[in-house]
């Protein structure tokens, strides 16, 4: 008897601890909550619930219901529809009228929670905490991920500090019904180590809260999304001095376009064509097209670790040796976008590009936005 008299013990604190939680599960009185705008009521719904989606009209308990009983999803649960990824959603929605919306609606249940979790509210747009209470989880509200987490993180510290006050009271008890020493020593280390336990918790909470609050916040609404246009020095304005005239790869010979960028008089048509209607379309695009072969000669040596005859050896940008660029024949450009070379494909020029070029011969080689030529290469 004397070895499960602590034992007994722990069980009676345990009962005591979570007492007050199953009281509180006991007084959830189910009920039907019905509205006045025409939506069809809600079945076997704690009081607390009906008030949070209430949207005009009242609660009624179930007769005969008593405490504990258990909460049933029906197809009147409330949740948000929204049309695939685009628009808004349409919040406190049942799967039945969503559906009605037509093909494509996406119907996503509210989460219940099973007992209600403490909250704050955020202001008067905040539909989730009500009376200091979370009873509802919309999975599809931005940052909610993040504000469940930071939820957790409070409730694991509390959950910390009730084992902890177990771990005492086992040790305790270990330490005062016991008198062999080794007993006694192994209940002050129980309490020892559950004191230190929590203090490191709690320790590393404040610490992280002094360095910075937001090391502790899981929304990262702090941040911000940060575009970096990177130049790389292959894509440089090449057009140098006067046209050189006829080349190894353009027996017509090299020529002026109406922006003063050197083309192949092949394709100065098509090129000349192709600024206009970008012009009339409200676009700026410059850059740079024939690229002699000294130059190709001093870019292979720069990024090709000073290789400009080896067509195996490593580049870094890939660059073509000399005489073999499209560059080096007038049919390859470099494009500027408002005097700044495109370096994304979301950029204005870039898109009118893709849907335009093609018709003017000019094709996009796809690990350079800047870069258009007569075969994409």
């Amino acid at each position: 008897m004397k070895k499960l008299f602590p034992y007994i013990l722990i069980l009676i604190s345990l009962i005591g601890l979570f007492n007050p939680i199953t009281q509180t599960e006991a007084q959830s009185l189910l009920g039907t909550c019905t509205f006045t705008d025409g939506r069809e009521p809600l079945l076997n719904v704690p009081a607390e619930e009906c008030t949070f989606i209430l949207n005009g009209g009242f609660w009624t308990q179930n007769q005969g219901t008593g405490g504990g009983a258990t909460q049933t999803t029906n197809s009147n649960s409330l949740g948000t529809c929204r049309q695939g990824t685009a628009g808004e959603p349409i919040q406190n929605m049942t799967e039945k009228d969503c559906k009605a919306q037509g093909d494509g609606w996406i119907w996503i249940s509210y989460y219940y929670n099973l007992a209600p979790l403490p909250c704050t509210s955020t202001g008067p747009n905040d539909t989730s905490c009500v009376n200091g209470k979370l009873t509802t989880f919309d999975p599809t509200q931005p940052n909610n991920l993040g504000a469940y987490l930071n939820l957790m993180l409070k409730l694991f510290i509390g959950i910390c500090a009730v084992l902890a006050v177990i771990m005492i009271i086992m040790g305790g008890i270990e330490y005062m019904t016991s008198e062999i020493a080794n007993t006694k020593e192994d209940g002050k280390n129980r309490i020892t180590n559950a004191i230190f336990g929590l203090l490191l918790a709690l320790g590393a909470y404040i610490l992280l809260f002094t360095i910075n609050p937001n090391l502790l916040n899981t929304e990262l609404k702090s941040l911000t999304t940060v575009t970096v246009n990177v130049t790389l020095a292959d894509a440089i304005p090449s057009d140098t001095g006067t046209p050189p005239g006829i080349t190894s790869g353009c027996s017509s010979g090299i020529v002026k376009t109406t922006i003063s960028m050197f083309a192949c008089s092949d394709i100065l048509n098509n090129v000349n064509a192709m600024l206009a209607a970008s012009k009339s379309a409200g676009l700026n695009i410059t850059g740079g097209g024939y690229r002699s072969f000294e130059q190709q000669k001093q870019l292979r040596i720069k990024y090709c670790k000073g290789d400009y005859q080896n067509p195996n050896a490593p580049c870094d940008p890939p660059t073509a040796l000399p005489g073999m660029s499209n560059h080096n024949n007038g049919k390859a450009f470099d494009l500027q976008c408002d005097g700044v070379f495109i370096q994304t494909r979301d950029n204005k020029c870039f898109v009118w590009l893709q849907a335009n070029a093609g018709k003017y011969g000019l094709y996009n080689l796809p690990s350079e936005p800047w870069h258009w030529s007569v075969d994409g290469r």
